[in-house]
């Protein structure tokens, strides 16, 4: 099971990385977030997250946590580039989604 977590979160981490990659070598512009994605990549991650979470059910927290690790990792790499951090929703909206069976999130 842990193995499934772990190829499951590891295109996630791929696809913000490839987002790092981009702003490293990209010009800046005043818009970050919609020239490199940010929303599309926050949606991933939160739906990488939800569908973990709803596949096992007793890894919910544990789902979140991992998802919330990474975003913390690529806010800091970011704010190093001078740019805005990812965003991701607090473990009680993560649970008011898994409730709803919401698979977006807008923060």
């Amino acid at each position: 099971m842990n193995r499934e977590i772990e190829m499951d979160n590891r295109r996630t981490c791929d696809l913000m990385q490839n987002a790092l990659d981009i702003l490293t070598e990209g010009s800046r512009t005043a818009d970050f977030r919609r020239e490199f994605q940010y929303d599309e990549l926050e949606q991933a991650a939160i739906q990488e997250a939800l569908g973990i979470a709803m596949d096992f059910p007793s890894r919910q927290r544990e789902a979140w946590e991992f998802m919330a690790s990474l975003r913390t990792d690529m806010s800091e790499q970011l704010e190093q580039l001078d740019a805005p951090p990812l965003r991701f929703p607090s473990y009680e909206t993560f649970l008011g989604l898994l409730c709803t069976k919401t698979v977006g999130w807008t923060p």
